[in-house]
């Protein structure tokens, strides 16, 4: 048997495509409902606005982007807590290095007193 043949075969015995199913009516009902609430949603945007409201639309909007706008909040809000926590680590750091330079002067200045005690201890014996 030749594939053309079975595929032939095997095609007459499939049930009819879903799209075939569909009367026509029904599709062209369905298409005039959808054009008829857009223009509905449309009329009643306009109205809204000309009452000095939000439209529909724009308070619909704004309901259906709510949640993705209160992620992004929440990304935006931990991103400023990581820059503000990075500037004070950065600021500690600066504080840190002034702090070790501060102690290594005063460290100085300490040797060098002992240095001047000992010389002056030293002065004292040759008086006596």
């Amino acid at each position: 048997m030749k594939t053309d043949d079975l595929i032939d075969r095997l095609s007459a015995d499939l049930p009819p495509t879903p799209s075939a199913a569909i009367p026509a009516r029904l599709i062209a009902a369905a298409g005039f409902g959808a054009l008829a609430a857009l223009v509905l949603v449309l009329l009643l945007s306009g109205i809204s606005s000309l009452l000095g409201r939000d439209s529909f639309a724009t308070r619909a909007f704004q309901t259906a982007a709510a949640p993705v706008e209160k992620l992004l909040g929440r990304g935006l809000d931990r991103l400023e807590d990581l820059k503000a926590a990075l500037t004070e680590l950065e600021d500690l750091r600066a504080e840190n290095a002034a702090l070790k330079a501060a102690i290594s002067e005063m460290e100085a200045e300490v040797r060098a007193s002992q240095g001047m005690e000992a010389e002056n201890e030293r002065l004292r014996a040759l008086l006596e």
